[in-house]
């Protein structure tokens, strides 16, 4: 897990307290960030990762 990977998971565990305005920009934000490792994969499967990395934080907390 790189620095990119571990900032997406940090703005994915905030999204619950966020207004649908920051909700849209954090999407948009997270595409981005995700075209710059597509190298690695496809955007959509990197944004799963993400989410579910999160999902998984969130739990154990």
């Amino acid at each position: 897990m790189d620095e990119i990977d571990k900032k997406a998971i940090e703005m994915l565990l905030k999204a619950p307290f966020m207004t649908e305005e920051e909700m849209k920009n954090t999407v948009k934000i997270l595409k981005q960030m995700a075209r710059m490792k597509k190298n690695k994969g496809s955007i959509k499967e990197i944004l799963d990762y993400w989410a579910n990395q999160a999902y998984i934080l969130s739990m154990e907390a």
